[in-house]
């Protein structure tokens, strides 16, 4: 008897639906299933498939001994993430992306210019002043902009102030882009898919496009560089450090880790 048979006969002798396992090991449907026809293509890693296996088992009351004796048919091999959705930005999209980048840069130097104007004007003529605040705060640490919130040293929530107050709410189209520079897991979710999870190397460059907006856990902080509607985000933490951001700020997730 192959393994996935062995599962599926014992939990249907237990009386137990793939619902209730879901119950009792937070295995979603599909990896139950995936497990008892041995597809073992569709889970993330070779890693992944092992401890789901690891969990069914234990879950069924079988005993771990029963891995070494079928180890042929479980995967082996590295830990390596299957990116989802996963896009190469060719290289013709990154000229696009500079003078993207470079056009929202003049069109914030010009807005900054005319504030300035019509405040010094004003002034000038005694008119009262507005009290209104800059659009844009920024908090600046050796020179360098960060999110206005601190990053702490646990997963929290860190909405950057720059995206939610530059980029518009309403806009029809998110373009979030990652670039790395040092090993980190990622696990994002965008508009109310499934969350995807991927494990980068340095080098990887990576674009994601929702219509509603990203929240985006980053298991190395000082590994990443980012990039939401052509706009940079750098230094978002130190070395390690596990950071949870979204873009914009109003997006809300409507799916659970």
């Amino acid at each position: 008897m192959v393994l996935g048979e062995l599962l599926r006969k014992k939990r249907e002798e237990l009386g137990f639906s793939p619902e209730a396992i879901y119950q009792r090991t937070k295995i979603r449907r599909k990896f139950i299933e995936a497990m008892e026809k041995e597809d073992w293509e569709s889970f993330a890693s070779p890693a992944q498939a092992r401890a789901f296996l690891r969990k069914y088992m234990q879950a069924l009351g079988l005993s771990q001994e029963l891995m070494e004796e079928y180890e042929d048919s479980i995967p082996t091999g590295p830990t390596v993430f299957k990116p989802v959705k996963e896009r190469n930005i060719p290289k013709d999209h990154l000229g696009l992306i500079l003078k993207i980048t470079l056009g929202i840069l003049i069109i914030l130097i010009l807005g900054v210019g005319i504030w300035l104007g019509e405040r010094y004007y004003g002034k000038v003529l005694g008119k009262k002043e507005t009290g209104k605040e800059p659009a844009i705060k920024e908090k600046v640490v050796q020179n360098k902009t960060v999110p206005s919130s601190t990053l702490p040293s646990e997963p929290s929530t860190t909405t950057p102030t720059q995206a939610s107050k530059v980029q518009k709410e309403n806009i029809s189209e998110h373009r979030l882009v990652l670039s790395c520079n040092e090993r980190t897991w990622v696990r994002i979710y965008l508009d109310s898919e499934p969350v995807k999870e991927y494990l980068f190397n340095p080098g990887d460059r990576y674009e994601w496009v929702a219509k509603e907006g990203f929240e985006i856990k980053i298991g190395n902080a000082a590994g990443v560089e980012l990039e939401y509607n052509g706009k940079k985000y750098q230094n978002l933490g130190r070395k390690g450090h596990v950071i949870l951001l979204k873009f914009p700020e109003s997006y809300q997730r409507r799916v659970l880790y």
